[in-house]
């Protein structure tokens, strides 16, 4: 019968990341009745754990089995404040999970995420890394005795619980890995990815237009400006809606003889209309003096002074290159009709054929019944199960959508790119650098328009960093 407990015994620690309670044995200790109490339910259940382990005429795998399918294994979620104080110490050893070694770290890290961390580009000419260098494991790994793994010679035990260098040594990890991650993942095809298989880098919550628009008209000679009127359609949920322009003409200033060239995109008037009745009718002058206007991205100069990237031409907004304006406008719930009325001049000698003109337009209240808003919400619930395998409930993860969605608006306003002085990204490890690729097919790789990329990405940082992904 011993055996059968010492068994049990034995395997405890790797099975709840915990060893065995002692029985307490005075009286007058500090929390007595409670840990009491604590040891008296463990041991009953060791108990029951090593006759069921004799049914089974020894079996091992059936034990295993049976420790992790029972309670003590399995956390619950209490939210009485009053209740978790009152049995705090008789409830601890209770479902408190096990921390997952370096090794187990890195293959969930891998199976979860499509990378471990350490992992560099490869030496040839494929796009995604295939060469694994950890960080966590092997000979070679920097920080696998930090996180509380073994070296066999001076460390031969492993932490069993977070201590403050690990907690570092996390932080670290997920600051490096999460943005590489997620810009890797979202530059892979949809059906491709590790990560993000609903949602795709300008899938941003309360999206309720978005539009290129191509204008194709060249100067033979000299400038000739062209005037065009753009119409859009817009379903609104009701309150805030923010409007959005954008240049979207890559080397506009490149010219196809060597000669001077420039691209020049003028936004006139802006009217939005419902049915038959006018709701608003806004100069590019006029969108310029609200108290919402936006320009981007970011332009500060010398004196950290913050810069329009534009400036008002003849009553309308001229726009510098692939620069964008935004203004807010409020509308009741309903269909709108959205009139952009422009002008451009394209000359004979630059090498783009036309002028792209974005045109999107983003509910900033109510918008969770939204379409975009309801798929990012399922892609959501689906990162934090693979990740942490518990379901989450929908407040929940309304509290994260809107919380990524402030988080994409502020970025998108502070720059395009992943990588700058004030967000960093080590891509190097990601993409072997390419110095023939296009302005085009650097932006696909290291843009990020709406600050979507780096809103998953402090989500995915966050995941990183949390306990359900820590332990098991």
């Amino acid at each position: 019968p011993r055996f059968a407990a010492a068994t049990v015994r034995f395997w405890w620690p790797a099975i709840f990341g915990a060893d065995p309670l002692i029985a307490p044995e005075d009286p007058t200790g500090p929390n007595y009745e409670q840990r009491l109490t604590a040891f008296n339910a463990q041991d009953a259940l060791i108990q029951d754990f090593a006759r069921k382990f004799e049914e089974a005429d020894f079996s091992a795998k059936s034990l295993f089995a049976d420790m992790v399918l029972s309670n003590w294994y399995r956390p619950s979620l209490v939210d009485n404040p009053a209740l978790v104080q009152a049995r705090r110490v008789e409830l601890s050893a209770i479902g408190r999970g096990r921390l997952l070694t370096p090794e187990e770290l890195e293959r969930k890290t891998k199976a979860v995420f499509g990378r471990i961390w350490g992992q560099e580009r490869s030496k040839g000419a494929h796009p995604h890394p295939v060469f694994n260098k950890s960080r966590l494991t092997g000979s070679g790994a920097d920080y696998r005795v930090f996180y509380g793994g073994m070296d066999g010679a001076t460390v031969t035990t492993r932490k069993r619980e977070l201590t403050p260098l690990m907690t570092n040594v996390v932080e670290r990890m997920a600051a490096e890995l999460a943005c590489m991650a997620t810009a890797e993942d979202f530059h892979r095809a949809q059906d491709a990815r590790s990560i993000f298989q609903l949602v795709d880098r300008d899938t941003v919550p309360g999206l309720l237009l978005a539009d290129i628009s191509h204008r194709e008209e060249k100067a033979v000679q000299g400038e000739r400006w062209d005037s065009k009127t753009l119409n859009h359609r817009l379903q609104t949920p009701g309150g805030a809606v923010k409007i959005r322009f954008r240049d979207e003409t890559f080397d506009s200033r490149n010219s196809a003889d060597g000669s001077p060239t420039k691209i020049r995109l003028i936004v006139d008037e802006v009217l939005i209309r419902r049915g038959t009745q006018l709701i608003s009718r806004d100069t590019g002058e006029a969108l310029s003096r609200k108290s919402t206007f936006m320009t981007g991205p970011r332009l500060v100069d010398e004196n950290g002074t913050v810069r329009a990237r534009g400036e008002v031409d003849e009553g309308g907004w001229s726009f510098h290159d692939r620069a964008w304006l935004s203004y807010e406008v409020h509308l009741n719930p309903g269909e709108y009709d959205l009139e952009v009325r422009v002008r451009y001049s394209l000359l004979d000698n630059n090498i783009n054929d036309s002028i792209e003109l974005s045109t999107t337009a983003f509910a900033l209240e109510n918008f969770d019944g939204t379409e975009s808003a309801e798929v990012v919400m399922q892609q959501i619930s689906r990162v934090l199960s693979d990740a942490t395998s518990r379901q989450v409930n929908t407040e929940e993860v309304k509290r994260l959508m809107r919380v990524m969605t402030a988080r994409a608006h502020d970025e998108s306003w502070r720059g395009d790119y992943l990588v700058s002085d004030e967000n960093f990204c080590w891509l190097d490890d990601v993409w072997r650098s390419d110095p023939d690729l296009s302005s085009r097919e650097n932006w696909a790789r290291h843009g990020d328009e709406f600050g979507m990329i780096r809103a998953w990405t402090a989500l995915v940082h966050g995941i990183m960093t949390s306990f359900g992904y820590l332990h098991d």
